[in-house]
């Protein structure tokens, strides 16, 4: 995954990076709503993954070539995309590269999941041009993070396909984050989530309860700073109903408030039965003395719902990391920190 800094810089002008494409809003008649969700096949040994660099360009080769080794040593086939280690500018590739990978890969009958090497920033420029026909017709494992979300997301919102939010390619692939991938993709369980454990000390991963309750609801979210700047396109599902779940990397508080607040302003967030907030490492304020910590911010945001919502989930940017289903239905209890699919993740 590249560093946390080309995300930040390039997020904050995600904005006016998107006015230079062309039909942001307009709608063709490949890209119309399904209320059916679609679920791909889950991954079997002998399978084929198929590897895109959606977003920033790939840094470390050597690492890259491992995630290809360990998973071909596991008995799977791996085929990378054309342009996975081009360098445009920040880009691995031009717009039209990048898409054209994604492309090669829905369509190749031999492939049969998308794992996303990496993220940073790039994905959401691609959301105009993305073949939504050409997805919905072959439904495949979508497999990232980070930046991935604007696929995510988009995705799920034109086509009704259930992606996973869980390791980029570059990620540690150790036990824990290991053994819940395969829960989800491979032996395809309906999988209870345990929240981190509860400790009100730790600003960054420790787990503690806003507002106790329960709630079920589609599973959406991801990146809380790639899912803002989503806002008010067509490439935000529907969040009527939906247990909400963020997390962050690397931002001051006042940031974190201001994104929360655009959702509460654009309505988004009083349609939620239910928020949960992973994690946000590396998003301790500059001058403590002058501003909320991360906590207080988040009570202050997320009390007044009067919905279920905790703090402490292990999903994003940390090693050990869950593999999350968009679309699917799950309950979670605030009180216990818990999210249970109640349905399976693929057919």
């Amino acid at each position: 995954m590249p560093g946390k800094l080309p995300r930040r810089n390039f997020l904050r002008n995600a904005g006016i990076a998107a006015l230079s494409i062309p039909a942001v809003l307009t709608l063709t008649a490949q890209t119309k709503k399904r209320s059916d969700v679609i679920k791909p096949k889950p991954l079997s040994v002998g399978d084929t993954i198929g590897v895109v660099a959606p977003a920033s360009f790939i840094r470390n080769r050597e690492k890259a070539e491992a995630f290809f080794k360990n998973f071909e040593a596991q008995g799977y086939q791996i085929k990378k995309g054309k342009n996975i280690f081009s360098n445009h500018g920040y880009f691995a590739g031009t717009d039209q590269e990048r898409l054209a990978d994604i492309h090669a890969m829905f369509e190749d009958p031999e492939v049969d999941a998308l794992f996303a090497l990496g993220g940073g920033w790039g994905s959401g420029r691609l959301l105009p041009m993305l073949n939504f026909d050409l997805i919905r017709n072959n439904p495949k494992i979508l497999l990232g993070y980070s930046d991935i979300t604007a696929l995510h997301l988009g995705i799920h919102a034109q086509t009704n396909l259930v992606t996973f939010h869980g390791p980029n390619g570059l990620s540690d692939w150790n036990e824990f984050t290991v053994e819940h991938f395969e829960k989800v993709l491979i032996k395809n369980k309906k999988a209870k989530w345990e929240g981190s454990p509860e400790d009100t000390t730790d600003l960054e991963k420790g787990r503690f309860t806003i507002t106790e309750g329960k709630a079920q609801g589609k599973f959406i979210g991801g990146n809380l700073t790639v899912l803002s700047s989503l806002v008010g396109s067509p490439y935000l599902p529907n969040f009527e109903n939906a247990l909400l779940f963020l997390e962050d990397i690397g931002e001051e508080v006042y940031r974190i408030d201001r994104y929360l607040t655009h959702l509460k302003l654009a309505g988004l967030l009083e349609k939620v039965n239910g928020v949960v907030f992973g994690s946000c490492n590396d998003c301790e304020p500059e001058r403590p003395e002058n501003s909320f910590s991360l906590k207080e911010m988040l009570k202050l945001n997320l009390k007044p719902l009067n919905k279920p919502c905790f703090f402490g989930s292990p999903f994003g940017h940390l090693n050990n990391k869950y593999t999350f289903p968009l679309g699917v239905e799950v309950e979670m209890d605030a009180a216990k920190g818990t999210i249970t699919m109640k349905e399976k993740a693929c057919s």
